[in-house]
């Protein structure tokens, strides 16, 4: 991860909207997101991080009677399979990643609740984004292959700030037209999905989350 104490810590007080000091420190940081009396370990604690990134797009899970069941019954295979990381490729990274995202839909499905491909990939690829903010020596060995959380920070940086001309169309490949904003909660077609982290890859030219976690802090920036 070659990403600066500075702006990991940059980073984690953003996202703290105003519950860390502006000046906390980057151990100050790291200690108030990661290790909590609440958590069992660095693995729940980026699981439960990540899903509060989602939790919003997952339309009636409150309402669902089951909700608590079926959270702890995701987040443990989850975090089982983080834990139990380990590849030494990119193709042996994808497919680990689809076979997640599929059992994590299944899941959902199990008790009757809508959880689409996007979702599951924003709460895989947060959690191993947390993970690498959390300790790098961790994800050290699959780092480089890891995915993009795909959001609407990174849709609109790329916009702006294209990595390729081939990015013009992240929205049509979404499916929708291309003059609106794509619905990354919506994206339920994991071949598409993949299209565009195999373009993001082959188009930034450097270790995709390097990439996508100075493109959120430049998005995030300039509002």
């Amino acid at each position: 991860m070659n990403i600066s104490s500075e702006d990991k810590r940059y980073f984690l007080v953003s996202i703290s909207k105003g519950r860390l000091a502006p000046d906390a420190s980057y151990a100050e940081a790291i200690h108030y997101w990661y290790h909590r009396p609440n958590y069992s370990d660095i693995y729940e604690a980026v699981a439960r991080i990540a899903f509060t990134t989602l939790a919003r797009t997952i339309h009636g899970i409150q309402k669902n009677p089951n909700h608590d069941l079926m959270k702890a019954e995701a987040s443990k295979y989850l975090i089982g399979r983080i834990k139990d990381l380990s590849v030494k490729s990119q193709a042996e990274f994808d497919a680990w990643h689809k076979e997640t995202s599929e059992k994590l839909v299944s899941i959902f499905a199990k008790y009757n609740q809508k959880f689409s491909f996007g979702q599951a990939q924003k709460w895989i690829n947060m959690a191993l984004k947390h993970l690498a903010l959390a300790d790098s020596r961790i994800t050290e060995d699959y780092y480089e292959f890891c995915h993009v959380p795909i959001d609407s920070y990174i849709i609109n940086g790329l916009k702006t700030s294209l990595v390729s001309a081939k990015m013009n169309q992240i929205d049509s490949s979404f499916g929708q037209d291309p003059r609106k904003t794509a619905t990354w909660s919506r994206i339920d077609n994991y071949d598409v999905y993949l299209k565009f982290q195999k373009d993001f890859r082959d188009a930034c030219g450097e270790k995709p989350l390097d990439y996508e976690f100075h493109l959120w802090q430049k998005q995030r920036d300039s509002i």
